[in-house]
């Protein structure tokens, strides 16, 4: 996820939670970084085995991320020693920057979608993929104040510990095993190229990763894919078809109303592709500045003008 780092990637363990939401399956609130988003959710299953199935890892770029993993795994009866399987919904550091550590420290599998240039390419030449953004950046009306954060690669560099290439694909028709039934994967892309939401049929839970929150909020990787707004938007379709009983998202509190949380995000699609359309700007940046105004906190500003750039795209294609 392109964007300027937070202050500090520093979080506060004391901070970190676990719920039993049923017998063998743990939510684990994890502090995070960033100051519009206070948490992020990993989710423990019970493995077959007696350890643990960790869906998602938290964020990284600190020792106190390890420390409130740590803490919320404790709350749960849990250890890090207990990580059998780390299963990523995809590859941004809130959801992945300890994957690498905890992977090398246990000797678990790390199971996630093979299309990860999105993060590998900043990890393995970072001076070229921040050329690549400055240059899109400055013609596409930055301001020059701005441009630094909008080619930053510290999110892959630092808020990501060592990542780890998957050690299993993760792809339509693969499944994990879990004692409350297999974790069937849908490839659900949009928000990242390697995103993917994880299905128990038997129970109808669906870890739903970044594909929605309880607020509309939505990024979609630039230059991954040739229309990451229309795979959002099929992605959302996708997972509708599903029976849901109860939704664990990435953000935000599992709910057994996965119907209202769609709705909120098709209708947001629709409302921001029409500001984009409405607006006359000459540039993404004034498009995305004249059709979402001023931003809640200034560095989504960045966020936005790449969203935009998925939206215009989209626009284009259709």
């Amino acid at each position: 996820m392109v964007g300027p780092p937070p202050p500090s990637w520093a979080v506060d363990p004391a901070a970190a939670r676990a719920f039993e939401l049923m017998p063998g399956l743990w939510q684990l609130r994890l502090p995070t970084p960033w100051e519009h988003m206070s948490a992020v959710n990993a989710y423990a299953l019970d493995h077959a085995d007696g350890g643990i199935v960790l869906v998602d890892a938290g964020g990284g770029g600190h020792p106190t991320a390890w420390e409130a993993l740590a803490h919320a795994l404790a709350l749960a009866g849990r250890s890090v020693d207990d990580v059998r399987d780390i299963v990523l919904t995809h590859y941004h550091s809130d959801h992945m920057g300890l994957a690498g550590p905890l992977a090398a420290e246990t000797g678990a599998r790390v199971w996630a979608h093979p299309d990860h240039a999105h993060l590998f390419d900043a990890v393995r030449d970072s001076d070229a993929v921040y050329a690549a953004r400055l240059r899109f950046a400055r013609e596409n009306g930055v301001p020059e104040e701005w441009q630094d954060a909008t080619a930053s690669v510290a999110e892959e560099l630092v808020g990501i510990e060592a990542p780890p290439e998957p050690d299993r694909d993760l792809l339509d028709g693969v499944s994990i095993d879990t004692a409350l039934g297999p974790l069937e994967v849908l490839e659900t892309p949009g928000h990242a190229p390697t995103h993917v939401c994880l299905y128990v049929r038997e129970r109808g839970l669906l870890f739903a990763g970044d594909l929605v929150t309880g607020v509309f909020t939505t990024y979609g990787d630039w230059g991954y894919s040739e229309d990451p707004t229309g795979d959002y938007r099929a992605s959302l379709d996708r997972v509708a078809q599903l029976d849901v009983k109860l939704a664990l998202p990435g953000h935000g509190r599992p709910t057994p109303e996965l119907g209202p949380l769609l709705t909120l995000y098709k209708d947001g699609f629709a409302e921001r592709l029409e500001a984009v359309r409405a607006s006359a700007a000459p540039t993404i940046w004034d498009t995305a500045m004249q059709a979402f105004g001023e931003p809640p906190f200034p560095y989504v500003a960045v966020w936005n003008f790449y969203e935009t750039a998925g939206y215009l795209r989209h626009l284009a294609s259709r």
